[in-house]
């Protein structure tokens, strides 16, 4: 439960002691937690009130149901949130604030369960427990007719109750953005750690490709998104910095240059993206690095 501080002591140890430390790059993703399926009745997930809505631990290893029936969704938190099912945009404009608060919160938990009590505890606070658990019913109730407007294919849903919690089921053919970002920056250490600089390079591209912006900026300063906003914020950082060194290494210093450029942009406190930054323009003349920094 203390894998957050851990890292956070790992890294600032390196620091004090001058080296460059990415402690997240060592470890191997957990086991997923159980997933929500649709094809039938699954364990009663262990989530309990401390249970934290934003993936603090581990790799989110989403599993796709197996389950034709369903929408194929496409859910966006960079940037941005996006929903679409089967490639069409989802109709929110008759569901309340509060209900689309409840779908950006286990959309950021997609595939797997959310403790309904935490749901009504961040959205209802100021409600007793009964009628902040009737107020999140009626929420589901609305987002489950906004998600398939047309009823449930052979009796599926998207949004279910699996036990004393609700998630969003990701069916076939599912996009999510948070998930990709870090199956991609995984498979990127993987690729590096083997000696395959050209796919680790690859895999980072993709990677800073994929993060557009802060995850639900929209969201502002609320609890619930901010440790995963500002982790993913580092992690983009990081793999912006990583990649420009590398574009550096395999000859592309232009690459390079916009690489070590978007890590700056992104986390502008990292010494290491703005030493990859001058030196890259070192290389490239002095001309270009006077043109960043005194545009």
């Amino acid at each position: 439960g203390h894998y957050d501080d851990l890292m956070q002591v790992a890294r600032e140890t390196g620091a004090s002691a001058g080296l460059l430390c990415r402690p997240w790059t060592w470890m191997l993703p957990q086991p997923p937690a159980t997933a929500v399926r649709c094809d039938g009745p699954a364990p009663r997930p262990a989530i309990g009130r401390s249970e934290s809505a934003d993936r603090s631990h581990g790799l989110p290893v989403v599993e796709v149901a197996e389950c034709p029936a369903l929408p194929a969704l496409q859910i966006g938190c960079f940037g941005g949130f996006r929903l679409l099912a089967d490639g069409v945009g989802v109709n929110l404009s008759r569901v309340r604030p509060q209900a689309r608060t409840v779908l950006r919160i286990l959309s950021l938990n997609a595939g797997r369960p959310v403790h309904r009590e935490r749901l009504a505890g961040i959205l209802w606070a100021d409600l007793d427990t009964a009628s902040a658990l009737h107020a999140l019913q009626v929420s589901v109730s609305s987002l489950r007719g906004a998600l398939q407007p047309e009823g449930q294919a052979d009796g599926k849903q998207l949004l279910v109750r699996h036990g004393e919690a609700y998630a969003l089921v990701l069916g076939q053919g599912s996009v999510f953005d948070l998930a990709d970002f870090d199956r991609t920056i995984h498979g990127a250490s993987l690729a590096r750690s083997a000696g395959d600089n050209n796919a680790a390079a690859e895999g980072l591209r993709r990677a800073v490709q994929l993060y557009t912006g802060d995850v639900l900026p929209e969201d502002g300063p609320a609890e619930w998104v901010g440790a995963t906003r500002e982790r993913y914020r580092l992690r983009a950082a990081e793999a912006a910095a990583s990649l420009a060194g590398l574009e550096l290494h395999l000859g592309n210093p232009d690459d390079a240059a916009a690489a070590a450029t978007r890590s700056v942009e992104i986390d502008p406190w990292r010494d290491e993206s703005w030493r990859t930054l001058v030196e890259t323009f070192r290389r490239l003349g002095a001309a270009p690095f006077k043109a960043a920094l005194y545009p």
